[in-house]
């Protein structure tokens, strides 16, 4: 059932990765611009915070049956494949994609209790990611690739711009004026 799901997102369009991407930033920063000041808002984030990150841990750790082991350990990489793979560009951008809700959450969850969210957001996902990167090392679960952990981290990145982007957005219920 993954892999079917896998497969369908490995064959869209790069385009369409950019899309999701811009949809949920937006969407995100919608709600919380709603529902920032709600009792619920906070623990839902936590819930969907871990919610995504066991589904990551789920693609990339457990429902993998490689017998592969090797890193790569050269910034950018994958874009020296690109001329005779041409998947390269979706699976970077799939790498992005895939941890976006970590950043679209996290921020959110930590807000009040840490000075710098965004940031918090950004190098808790960096390390999950280094984490994801050694376990399929040292378990044979596939290649090992920094450029992994660096389009995983822009992808949480991303995601926690809705954050910063919700504070842009003026809240007339919150100022009083609705």
């Amino acid at each position: 059932m993954i892999h079917k799901y896998l497969s369908y997102l490995y064959d869209l369009p790069v385009l369409d990765y950019f899309l999701i991407a811009a949809v949920g930033v937006a969407f995100w920063a919608g709600i919380a611009v709603l529902a920032e000041n709600k009792k619920w808002w906070k623990p839902f984030n936590g819930v969907a915070f871990g919610l995504s990150a066991a589904a990551i841990l789920l693609v990339t750790v457990v429902a993998r049956n490689y017998s592969v082991a090797g890193y790569s350990m050269v910034p950018f990489a994958s874009f020296s494949l690109a001329k005779t793979y041409t998947d390269v560009y979706s699976e970077v951008a799939l790498n992005s994609i895939l941890f976006l809700p970590l950043g679209l959450t996290l921020p959110y969850t930590a807000a009040g209790r840490a000075k710098h969210p965004v940031l918090l957001a950004i190098m808790a996902s960096c390390a999950f990611s280094v984490l994801i990167e050694v376990c399929q090392y040292i378990f044979r679960l596939g290649f090992a690739e920094i450029d992994d952990v660096i389009f995983n981290t822009l992808g949480a990145a991303i995601g926690a711009c809705s954050y910063l982007l919700a504070r842009l957005i003026p809240n007339k219920k919150a100022k009083g004026n609705g």
